[in-house]
């Protein structure tokens, strides 16, 4: 069997794996967003009066998808505009969330998509299993991939998606999703990524105390811990990434050293790969405060310059 087969069918594989198993639309609905004054630490993430504005403006569309992955019911938010057509396709971005287990993505990235829905995009963020009330198991690296490989079928049953321009943004442990899919080949044509692990067992060296969920999650990790710090870390594989990549931090995370994503511009650079480095000065974990302005629109820029 010659290389180009093989490399062939390796690319295909994920597709083989994930793709026949899952992508039924169950059901999509409007989110509806609760009063101000009932978010825990509102203040944190917009104004009161900013809020109200999201809130109301009837252009922004948001709603939550309900679908099939690996035989598991996943959740997945989509923001868009309000009015969309099949003449004009709208670009997409697949939105990569940090953090394990989550169920407060309603509120922590509605100002961001917000922005990018603003900018001419459709966001749609899987929220992975055993989050948002998905069914499963989160692997962080395992079988969640398959859930962003399963809300395919619901972004090509969209009319007004313009299926040429699919980009991919990941922020902190998204990062690591974000690489891993990219790794495998996922049709994309650029992706951005913020305060990214991208060397696992620095990571775990640097947090002792995330040793407890990883043997919850990979019962056999203590005895052999390589083979998933190799599989979740970017600049062990940087050749295999092959699409134009922003990579992002802050001088100041306290939370992955921004080594992390120098280590891999280091990496991309030594085997040619088209990449664009930031690293802002005194900008925390999320790039948010100060530096969100600035964060997002140099992920707006990065994806409209890839798009065809």
């Amino acid at each position: 069997m010659n290389r180009f087969f093989i490399s062939f069918i390796v690319a295909l594989l994920p597709l083989f794996t994930f793709g026949q198993t899952g992508g039924k639309i169950l059901s999509i609905d409007p989110v509806s967003l609760p009063v101000y004054d009932s978010i825990p630490d509102a203040s944190d993430y917009f104004s009161s009066d900013y809020y109200d504005q999201l809130k109301s403006d009837t252009g922004f569309v948001y709603e939550k998808l309900v679908y099939e992955s690996m035989d598991l019911k996943v959740v997945a938010y989509v923001a868009r505009p309000n009015t969309v057509s099949k003449e004009k396709k709208l670009p997409v971005i697949l939105f990569n969330r940090g953090g394990y287990i989550r169920d407060n993505m309603t509120i922590d990235y509605l100002a961001l998509f917000h922005t990018l829905v603003s900018e001419g995009f459709v966001v749609v963020a899987p929220a992975l299993r055993q989050s948002e009330g998905g069914e499963g198991i989160d692997e962080v690296g395992g079988k969640d991939l398959a859930d962003v490989w399963n809300v395919l079928p619901f972004i090509k049953s969209r009319e007004y998606v313009d299926l040429r321009n699919l980009f991919m943004l990941g922020e902190s442990r998204g990062g690591i999703t974000t690489l891993m899919l990219l790794k495998s080949g996922f049709p994309l044509q650029a992706a951005a990524v913020y305060g990214a692990t991208t060397d696992f067992s620095a990571y775990m060296e640097s947090h002792p105390e995330a040793t407890a969920i990883a043997r919850s999650i990979w019962p056999d990790y203590e005895a052999n811990p390589e083979p998933y710090h190799q599989a979740r870390s970017a600049i062990q594989w940087a050749d295999r990434i092959n699409v134009p990549l922003l990579i992002m931090a802050g001088s100041a995370d306290e939370t992955i050293d921004p080594q992390h994503s120098l280590d891999l511009a280091t990496q991309l650079n030594k085997h040619g790969k088209e990449y664009q480095l930031i690293i802002l000065r005194g900008g925390n974990h999320s790039l948010d405060g100060k530096d969100r302005e600035r964060r997002n629109s140099e992920i707006v820029r990065w994806f409209k310059y890839a798009m065809r």
